[in-house]
């Protein structure tokens, strides 16, 4: 694939994958609750169009987390699937590289699931409550 690209996020990308989100029907999250403070997820770009981004939450283990995925609602050509599936092996390489073998993420989305199926994740279980609490005063809520 040509003039395809998958790199790092930076802080300027928040304020427009927080547009991506809120075009998706989602709140953004703070960005201190991305891993990094923001800086660590990743992007695909195509010709310089961003495509879809997320972000990779490490543990103190060998698991590794994708989660906060979102991608660009006008972005429509056939190759959307692909890019996709780049960006997930972008996030798996490097899972690997911080000594990770094992990486999971959770979704509703038939079409997350289906990218993922493809990229060889294993479906292990139906759809869950997420079960949270704030620990500082100040915010409400989880976004």
């Amino acid at each position: 694939m040509n003039n395809i690209k998958v790199r790092k996020t930076t802080l300027e990308d928040f304020a427009l994958l927080s547009v991506w989100w809120m075009e998706h029907g989602e709140e953004p999250p703070y960005i201190d609750q991305l891993p990094d403070k923001g800086l660590g997820g990743f992007i695909v770009e195509k010709d310089g169009i961003p495509i879809a981004a997320t972000y990779l939450y490490l543990t103190n283990s060998s698991i590794a987390y994708i989660a906060n995925a979102i991608s660009n609602k006008n972005y429509k050509s056939k190759d959307r699937f692909e890019l996709i599936r780049l960006l997930l092996n972008a996030c798996e390489n490097q899972a690997r590289a911080y000594g990770c073998n094992f990486i999971f993420c959770t979704s509703s989305s038939k079409g997350v699931i289906k990218r993922c199926i493809k990229s060889g994740y294993n479906i292990v279980g139906e759809k869950h409550d997420i079960i949270t609490k704030t620990l500082i005063n100040g915010r409400k809520n989880f976004r």
